[in-house]
């Protein structure tokens, strides 16, 4: 009946037929559940973007107010264009024209949607809408540029539609009449005839998951498993679309709070073996975490679950997870000593990894390290990214002397990154010659304290440039920083790069507190003799943070950290197994 009557009206464009079109819903409406307006805006999204798909005519009434969903961003103009490209419905130009009449949103990134709005309104020429694009007229602008836009669109839009629908013929007017007599006399409709297609069941939703697990580096068997969850209203699909669209401060803080609320539900059985304060989602499922294991017993156990498939980034000094083929999405491991590296040297079977991040150096010099040299690193073929992190301060000679050994190690030669995290606590260490022993090596980063570091690259046209990065917010005068960093240049000048970039990489501060106490370092900085070399290189200061270890460097700092950190795992641990 309603595509009989939806085929009527756009022959004549008649109210009559539209009216019965209403009544049609009414009768039907009570049998379809509305979307869920309790969900977060993404997932919201995503339901209406799948039934718009689905091209019912009888979803319609379902669709329309989600028109009117705010916050109204991107979102509200990708349902606009969806609910545009549909066929003429009196339905769809009666909300198009009470959005008209009373704009929802005015803000100049979403103008684009007015444009659809009011195009879609000529296309359909239902003569019903000219009333309220006349009423909108007779109201009064307002102060915003939206306003002279929409009152000239809608003044295009009335000179276009038509005033009056085309009269009825006798035989319209008794097929009209016969269709109202019908309708009234129609049985109701059973909702199963309906409704959308039924959740699936949990085998498949296990199915689904298992695909997942099987294949972490898809985003798509990640969606698919999201539509489902969707269909059964578990807010883990909110997660896993929300971390699988661009990212916002919008979509980042609604993740937080689903995480909050559901995140140790989620981990399942695996949070007894996680630090909470490492542990990371991302595309809606575990991502990173750092893992310790009270007895063998339970490390074997907890190991058999799949959940740890979709882990990429490992944090462990047990050697038996970190080999474990449970993780098979890895493609970081650290959080262990060096002399660790002897036994993962030789892994059979390899570990597909490609960074090695947060290995500790207990002391200096290492002989761990020096017993590496004739390794042919076989079990790690494929890392070409090393941190090494010193949890003690150094001499700056025992510092030099351990950057020159480095280029001896097989692993080392076949880097693509390497960052030295040794504090010194008597001057800058140089890197220059390890930087000029390696020449596949493109960044070389070395922290001699925790303040800043210094990085050096080595671009594609064989250019190498030198980048200081500030780790934390100034705290002292600008002269005593511009002290600080220029000692780490000079250590660095045998390198004779091709440009300079200040940066900084501290907690967020306001660009009035940053820019000058940068203006006032460069000022130092090129009034020193002992920078010579550097005159007439490029200096920028690119604000922006190069440096993603940067975050983690406090986390192995110190053996005091180490053990503190070992307490909170191990009160975890207790949490779990009483939960």
């Amino acid at each position: 009946m309603l595509h009989a009557l939806l085929d009527a009206w756009r022959a004549c464009r008649d109210a009559r037929i539209a009216a019965l079109i209403e009544a049609s819903d009414a009768r039907v409406a009570p049998l379809l559940a509305p979307l869920d307006t309790r969900a977060g805006e993404l997932a919201y999204h995503e339901a209406w973007v799948r039934l718009a798909s689905a091209e019912r005519a009888l979803d319609v009434p379902r669709l329309l107010p989600g028109l009117f969903r705010r916050p109204l961003g991107q979102h509200f103009v990708r349902r606009v264009e969806q609910i545009a490209e549909r066929p003429d419905d009196p339905r769809i130009a009666a909300a198009l024209a009470q959005m008209v009449l009373e704009p929802p949103a005015t803000s100049r990134s979403i103008w684009y949607a007015w444009h659809v709005i009011i195009e879609r309104l000529v296309a359909i020429s239902d003569p019903s809408t000219v009333a309220p694009l006349r009423a909108r007229l007779a109201e009064p602008k307002g102060e915003s540029l939206f306003w002279p836009m929409l009152y000239e669109k809608i003044e295009q839009a009335l000179a276009a539609l038509p005033g009056e629908p085309p009269p009825l013929s006798s035989a319209a007017r008794a097929a009209l009449d016969e269709a109202t007599s019908a309708l009234a006399a129609m049985p109701a409709a059973r909702a199963d005839e309906l409704a959308a297609p039924a959740a699936a069941p949990a085998s498949d939703l296990d199915a689904l998951l298992a695909a997942v697990y099987a294949d972490p580096a898809s985003d798509e068997a990640r969606r698919v498993y999201a539509d489902a969850l969707s269909e059964r209203g578990d807010p883990h699909a909110e997660l896993i679309q929300l971390q699988l669209a661009p990212p916002s401060a919008e979509a980042e803080a609604r993740a937080e709070a689903l995480l909050a609320e559901h995140g140790e539900r989620w981990l399942g059985p695996l949070r007894a073996a996680l630090e909470p304060s490492e542990t990371r989602f991302e595309r809606g499922f575990l991502a990173r975490c750092e893992v310790g294991f009270g007895a063998d017993s339970a490390r074997d156990e907890l190991l058999a679950e799949r959940g740890w498939s979709t882990v990429s980034e490992l944090y462990s000094d047990d050697p038996a997870v970190l080999r474990s083929a449970a993780f098979r999405g890895l493609h970081t491991i650290g959080g262990f000593e060096a002399a660790l590296l002897a036994e993962l040297a030789t892994a059979d079977p390899p570990l597909d990894v490609a960074t090695l991040a947060a290995v500790r150096l207990e002391s200096l010099p290492h002989e761990g390290l020096a017993g590496l040299r004739t390794s042919t690193f076989s079990g790690l073929p494929a890392v070409r990214v090393l941190q090494l992190v010193g949890i003690d301060y150094y001499d700056s000679r025992q510092i030099n002397a351990l950057l020159d050994s480095l280029s001896g190690l097989e692993l080392v030669r076949r880097l693509e990154r390497l960052e030295v995290s040794v504090p010194a606590y008597d001057g800058a260490p140089s890197a220059s010659a390890l930087f000029a022993a390696l020449p596949g090596l493109r960044l070389l980063t070395v922290h001699p304290d925790f303040y800043y570091c210094v990085t050096l690259v080595r671009a594609d046209d064989g250019s190498v440039g030198l980048r200081v990065v500030q780790l934390i917010a100034p705290f002292r005068d600008a002269r005593d920083d511009a002290d600080m960093l220029a000692a780490s240049l000079v250590a660095h000048l045998a390198t004779r790069p091709d440009w300079l970039a200040l940066d900084y990489a501290g907690e967020p501060r306001p660009a009035d507190e940053i820019d000058p106490h940068y203006d006032r370092i460069v000022e130092v900085l090129r009034a020193r003799r002992d920078l010579a070399p550097l005159r007439g290189l490029p200096l920028t200061l690119p604000r922006d943070d190069p440096q993603p270890w940067a975050r983690h460097l406090g986390s192995w700092s110190s053996e005091d950290d180490r053990r503190k950190r070992q307490k909170r795992l191990a009160r975890a641990r207790a949490r779990a197994r009483r939960g």
